[in-house]
């Protein structure tokens, strides 16, 4: 492996000096740039209130870039992310408005499709009289609730102890709830943990926990493909001071492999992703009758390879119940995300959902770039995902004769069987198309990709997600 990397390294330095020379040498004058950046909304309230205001994160593809934005048909004006929203400041009354993001980058060009969210102003906030009447018997809100599904019971279960060690040298969040549901290679294994402010003793072989947490049941086998088995940790974790919770992240570890194989390896079972689509129906219609319409899933992370596809992405569109999905169209170390620089920077920035999403990519990309070559995580919009779209997108692929189909696979292979990098996908088959119908298929893809991937590391939106065409 170090012979690798050294050789690489020689490679480049040598590659390197011949660009440097013959840049020296050249007299001619490098292309201008003449393409525009794409803008994206990080994260925005629903609800600005007028005298508080409300911030609004957002960033571009390209680096050192400025921002512009607009309130419905209004004037540009010239800001920084983030935006400090105040209505009163604004003229705007009780309504309903539209923000407006555009970026410029270094070299003027300026974004030609802004990016846009919707928000709400009120005068004043609503009273809080159910947390102030629980918070004075000692029942202290919690921020983020933050469940984490565990399917070990395969050959990563010693990397499963791993991050439970992480979690555990996190130490005391009490702007947390965490919810551990965990099954390993052992039989008879399986643990639900219940945190509510302290980690510290979170580990495979706690068996008495501190006054913030209690081991609901244990010793046990379940198997974790099964979506029944998932509701035991995302109903009963949403269900307990509901009322009080702001944010939900459900985080899903393990092996994945796209729509194609599902995820949630339980020995030679594999979860599909009709399933997981079943079980979080099943959740919403039991919250909907017991009259809880929040909160649902902020944030749907996958620690698992190969899950930043379209075609995951729009299984998932069918219920309103997931606002925000984080996962690699790549393989990902078994070592997963740096559970431990998460849980920090939620304590230390209490941040909301599409800022903690935001952080989970960056650091997710620093941990493991450049070692591992093909880092990269992305955050999607499920409810920007296009199913005719993506139909018609496979119908003008499979009109292109047999040479033109195997170019265009071999020029966009990602990292799995029967898995293309999207934007690249979508790009050939419009260049090889012979018909304009094929053409404007490609292209209605290329606007509904452009909306569903809000950031991803590498900087560059290109090919933030995979198809699966087979």
């Amino acid at each position: 492996m170090t012979k690798t990397y050294v050789w690489k390294s020689v490679i480049t330095l040598i590659g390197l000096g011949i660009f440097i020379f013959l840049a020296v040498g050249s007299d001619e004058t490098p292309p201008a740039d003449t393409t525009a950046p794409d803008t994206f909304i990080v994260d925005a309230p629903d609800t600005v209130y007028h005298t508080v205001g409300g911030d609004f994160y957002f960033s571009a593809d390209e680096d050192n870039c400025t921002f512009e934005y607009a309130i419905g048909a209004g004037d540009w004006k010239p800001c920084l992310s983030p935006l400090h929203l105040r209505p009163d400041l604004e003229g705007l009354g009780e309504h309903r408005y539209t923000l407006k993001v555009r970026a410029v980058d270094a070299a003027g060009n300026r974004d030609g499709s802004p990016a846009e969210v919707g928000f709400v102003t009120r005068l004043k906030p609503a009273n809080p009289w159910l947390h102030q009447v629980l918070s004075s018997i000692g029942y202290e809100p919690k921020n983020w609730l933050i469940m984490i599904y565990f399917a070990a019971d395969n050959n990563l279960s010693d990397f499963a102890d791993g991050d439970l060690e992480e979690i555990r040298k996190a130490g005391a969040r009490n702007n947390v709830r965490l919810e551990v549901y965990i099954d390993q290679a052992a039989w008879g294994d399986t643990r639900y943990y219940r945190f509510a402010g302290d980690f510290r003793h979170a580990g495979r072989d706690t068996t008495v926990l501190d006054k913030n947490g209690q081991v609901l049941f244990r010793n046990r086998e379940a198997n974790f493909s099964d979506g029944d088995e998932m509701m035991h940790l995302i109903y009963n974790g949403l269900v307990p001071d509901w009322t009080l919770i702001d944010h939900v992240a459900l985080i899903l570890w393990d092996h994945g492999g796209g729509r194609q194989f599902g995820l949630c390896q339980d020995g030679n079972n594999m979860m599909s992703i009709s399933e997981l689509k079943r079980t979080l129906g099943k959740i919403e219609r039991q919250m909907e009758r017991r009259g809880m319409k929040e909160p649902r899933i902020d944030l749907l992370i996958f620690d698992a390879c190969l899950m930043g596809s379209y075609d995951v992405a729009l299984e998932l569109t069918e219920y309103d119940f997931v606002k925000r999905i984080i996962a690699s169209e790549n393989t990902v170390p078994a070592y997963g995300l740096p559970y431990d620089q998460i849980f920090e920077y939620i304590k230390r920035a209490k941040p909301g959902p599409g800022r903690l999403g935001k952080f989970i990519v960056d650091s997710y990309f620093t941990t493991y770039y450049p070692a591992c070559g093909n880092a990269s995580l992305s955050m999607i919009d499920p409810s920007q995902v296009d199913a005719e779209a993506r139909k018609n997108l496979s119908r003008a692929f499979r009109g292109l004769d047999f040479l033109e189909r195997f170019a265009v696979m071999k020029k966009s292979a990602g990292d799995g069987p029967n898995f293309y990098r999207a934007q690249t996908f979508a790009e050939l088959v419009a260049l090889y198309a012979d018909d304009e119908v094929s053409r404007a298929y490609a292209r209605d893809f290329l606007r509904s990709f452009n909306k569903t991937v809000m950031y991803r590391r590498p900087n560059k939106r290109k090919d933030g997600l995979c198809i699966e065409e087979y």
